[in-house]
């Protein structure tokens, strides 16, 4: 599935870059020196730790990035705030969609 969002990232015309689990994403995050991470697209069940866990965390390091949270349900149990939810499956559109108004979101919290 990384593999898959990625090129549909890139498609759209972002960079974008993949990792296996959330303490990987926070360590990417942590090192990023100069390189500015604009978003944070997470599945909420994953390894190593949720989606909503990992959302939190990230934003601490990365406070001006908008988050995604992906899932197949459950988007009751979401509770990140100005975090946007991603219904699997989806296409490129409403990726697209969810981008911008992550980008939205980092961008009203950090102007």
């Amino acid at each position: 599935m990384i593999e898959i969002v990625c090129i549909m990232l890139l498609a759209l015309g972002y960079r974008a870059f993949g990792v296996p689990d959330g303490r990987e994403a926070l360590r990417r995050a942590s090192i990023s020196g100069g390189a500015r991470i604009d978003i944070l697209l997470t599945d909420y069940w994953m390894p190593v730790m949720r989606g909503d866990e990992l959302a939190l965390r990230f934003r601490k390091a990365c406070p001006a990035a908008g988050i995604i949270l992906m899932s197949g349900n459950f988007p009751e149990l979401l509770s990140v705030p100005d975090c946007e939810f991603l219904a699997k499956p989806f296409h490129g559109a409403a990726l697209r969609e969810k981008v911008h108004a992550a980008l939205a979101n980092g961008k009203k919290r950090h102007p």
